[in-house]
C-alpha cells in the first residue's frame, strides 16, 4: 500500500449551505485583479533574460570582458532556476504564497538595478538575483492557478504564457534599439527591473494569498507522506519538461549560428530567429485551453512531437530561405505546444495546490538544469565536429524522448495512487 498524507484544510472545504464566493461579484472582481497581477509578473520572467542576448555585443565592449563570460551570464538565470526551484515550496509553506511571490519579484528589481550600475560583479550578483527571483514566480503560478482557478486552467495559464511569450520576444526586440538611441545599455536593461516594479504594486493586494489557508489546515498523517520524487508520473512529467527545455534553449542560442553556415546573411539569420520566437505564441495560448477541455492528452503530444520531428527534418537538409521559414514555423509551435502543456500538466495532474509547487519545483529543477547544459554541449558536440549535423541528430534524437516521456505521462492520471 503506497504511503499516503491526508491535508484537510479548514479555511478551503466549502460548505454545502455555503454560495460558491467566486461567484460573488466580489469574488470575481478579486480574481480578475489576481489575473491582472499574474499578467503583470508574466512581464517580467523572460525579458530580462532575452534582453541580455541583444546587448552582448555592448557589454562586452563596455566592461570588457570576455565573450565567454557573457555567454555565461545568458546561463546563470538557468542554473539559478535549477538550484532554487525544489526550495520554493518549503518556503511558500513557511511565509505563505502572497508573501513569497512578493520577495521574488523584489529580488528580480535589486537583481535589474545590482546588475546595471555596480560593474562586472554586480552583473554577476544581480543577474543571479534575478533568476532566483523568476524561479519564484516559475514555481508559484502554476499552483496559484490550482488554487484560485480550478474551473479556467487551460485559459488562466494559456494568457500567462502567451504574455510572458510577448514580452520575451519584445525584450529582445527593443532593447538593442534603446541602448543605441543614446540610453546606453544600463538603462536598457534597467527598464525591465522597472516593469518588475510595476508588478509589484499589483499584486500588493495578494500579498496575504495562502497564509490563511496555510494557517488553518488540519494534517492527519496514515503513514509517512510520499514525496513527489517517488512519484512515476512526476518523474515522466519532469523529464518531458527538461527535454524540451534542453531543445528550446539550445535551438535559440544556436539557431543564427545554423542558419548561417548555410550561407545565410547574418542579418537574416537574426530576423529568422525573432520569427522563431514569434511564430509559436498562437500555440503557447491555444495548447493549455486545449489541454484542459480534452480527455486524450497523447493526442496534443504527439501532434507537439510531430511538429518538432518535421521542422528538424527539414532544418537538416532544406536550406532555402522560404523551407527554412517554414521549418522555424514547426519548430517554434512545437516548441510552444510543448512547453505549454508540460505547464498546464503541473496544474491538471495535482491534487490540490500544495503538490502543484511541490512538483512544479520538481519539474523546473531538472528541466532547467538540463536547459543550461544544451548551450554549451551543442558548442562543444559543434567544435569537435565542425558540422551542425551531429546537433541536429541529438535534437531528433532528445524530440523522440519528449515524445516517450510526454505519452506515458499523457496516460497517467494522478501522482500518487
Amino acid at each position: 500500500m503506497p504511503n499516503l498524507e491526508t491535508s484537510i484544510d479548514k479555511g478551503s472545504l466549502p460548505d454545502r449551505n455555503t454560495p460558491n464566493l467566486n461567484s460573488t461579484p466580489r469574488g470575481q472582481l478579486s480574481r480578475k485583479l489576481l489575473l491582472a497581477a499574474i499578467i503583470g509578473i508574466s512581464f517580467s520572467l523572460r525579458a530580462p533574460i532575452t534582453s541580455i542576448g541583444s546587448l552582448a555585443g555592448l557589454i562586452h565592449d563596455d566592461l570588457g570582458v570576455s565573450n565567454g563570460f557573457v555567454g555565461f551570464i545568458t546561463t546563470l538565470p538557468l542554473i539559478a532556476f535549477a538550484v532554487c526551484s525544489p526550495f520554493i515550496s518549503k518556503i511558500s509553506d513557511r511565509f505563505g504564497i502572497g508573501n513569497t511571490m512578493l520577495t521574488g519579484l523584489l529580488a528580480i528589481v535589486a537583481g535589474g538595478v545590482l546588475r546595471s550600475y555596480t560593474g562586472i560583479i554586480g552583473l554577476l550578483i544581480g543577474t543571479a538575483l534575478i533568476g532566483v527571483g523568476i524561479s519564484v514566480a516559475n514555481v508559484l503560478i502554476p499552483s496559484i492557478v490550482k488554487l484560485k482557478f480550478a474551473d479556467k486552467i487551460g485559459v488562466v495559464t494559456g494568457i500567462y504564457i502567451t504574455s510572458m511569450a510577448i514580452f520575451a520576444s519584445i525584450g529582445a526586440g527593443v532593447s538593442y534599439p534603446l541602448a543605441i538611441a543614446g540610453l546606453g545599455w544600463k538603462f536598457a536593461s534597467l527598464v525591465w527591473a522597472a516593469i518588475a516594479m510595476l508588478a509589484i504594486f499589483a499584486w500588493l493586494p495578494q500579498r496575504k494569498l495562502g497564509t490563511h489557508a496555510q494557517a488553518t489546515a488540519v494534517h492527519i498523517k496514515i503513514k509517512p507522506s510520499s514525496t513527489i520524487w517517488r512519484s512515476p508520473l512526476a518523474w515522466l512529467i519532469t523529464l518531458f519538461f527538461g527535454l524540451q527545455s534542453l531543445n528550446f534553449y539550445s535551438l535559440t542560442a544556436w539557431i543564427p549560428s545554423i542558419l548561417q553556415s548555410y550561407g545565410m546573411s547574418p542579418e537574416t539569420a537574426g530576423y529568422m530567429a525573432l520569427w522563431f520566437q514569434l511564430i509559436g505564441i498562437p500555440a503557447s495560448f491555444l495548447i493549455p485551453i486545449l489541454a484542459s477541455r480534452v480527455k486524450n492528452q497523447r493526442t496534443i503530444v504527439a501532434g507537439a512531437c510531430s511538429a518538432y520531428l518535421v521542422g528538424l527534418i527539414m532544418l537538416t537538409f532544406l536550406h532555402s530561405t522560404p523551407t527554412v521559414v517554414i521549418a522555424l514555423l514547426l519548430l517554434s509551435s512545437g516548441g510552444a505546444a510543448s512547453f505549454s502543456w508540460a505547464l498546464v500538466m503541473l496544474s491538471l495532474k495535482s491534487r490540490d495546490a500544495e503538490e502543484a509547487i511541490k512538483l512544479s519545483g520538481m519539474a523546473q529543477s531538472v528541466g532547467y538544469l538540463l536547459a543550461a547544459i544544451g548551450p554549451t554541449l551543442c558548442g562543444v558536440i559543434f567544435d569537435s565536429a565542425g558540422t551542425w549535423s551531429l546537433v541536429l541528430g541529438l535534437f531528433l534524437a532528445i524530440t523522440l524522448g519528449m515524445a516517450v516521456t510526454g505519452i506515458l505521462a499523457a496516460k497517467r492520471e494522478k501522482l500518487f495512487h
